[in-house]
């Protein structure tokens, strides 16, 4: 997100990890996995039993979404497909665990990237496929090419490179 690239690129960060976007400056990514986007809601949902749901459906929702950036994403994601899928979230919040709490507490559903669903048991929540589109995002490592990276970040961005080639996130909890 745009927090991330600014961190970078004041040198406050040695690298960071976004959604994968044009950069206009002296950045350089890599991606590190493809991230598909899941309906996140509580057990007892309408939903909970079905084996994925469509964005018509989703979109009906009460959604608690991320940031602008995130969301401005999404919704620009969505319209590629249709002018009818409009996300019209009931609130944003700036931290997934604060969405998935909210969520919890039956304050709404949230949609998630696929990397979240490992924390979902803590909070006792479900995922979905979401079909009709399937709406996907790559993760990758940002960093100022101008910048040499320190040994401790050197080591993590290739600990990173060498992981995420391997990453399998799990399915449903």
């Amino acid at each position: 997100n745009e927090q991330v690239l600014k961190r970078v690129t004041s040198g406050e960060a040695d690298f960071g990890i976004a959604p994968e976007r044009q950069l206009e400056t002296d950045l350089n990514q890599i991606s590190l996995l493809k991230d598909q986007i899941y309906f996140i809601c509580r057990k007892d949902h309408a939903f909970s039993k079905l084996k994925h749901v469509s964005w018509k459906k989703v979109l009906e929702e009460p959604i608690i979404s991320l940031t602008d950036d995130f969301t401005r994403q999404l919704q620009l994601d969505l319209s590629h497909h249709s002018s009818d899928l409009v996300l019209r979230p009931i609130q944003k919040v700036s931290l997934i665990t604060t969405a998935l709490g909210m969520v919890n507490w039956g304050l709404g559903v949230t949609v998630q990237p696929q990397s979240v669903l490992p924390l979902l048991k803590s909070f006792q929540l479900i995922a979905l496929p979401i079909k009709d589109p399937i709406i996907s995002r790559r993760l990758s490592l940002i960093w100022d090419s101008g910048q040499e990276l320190s040994p401790a970040a050197k080591s993590l961005y290739e600990f990173l490179i060498l992981e995420m080639k391997n990453f399998k996130p799990s399915n449903r909890d």
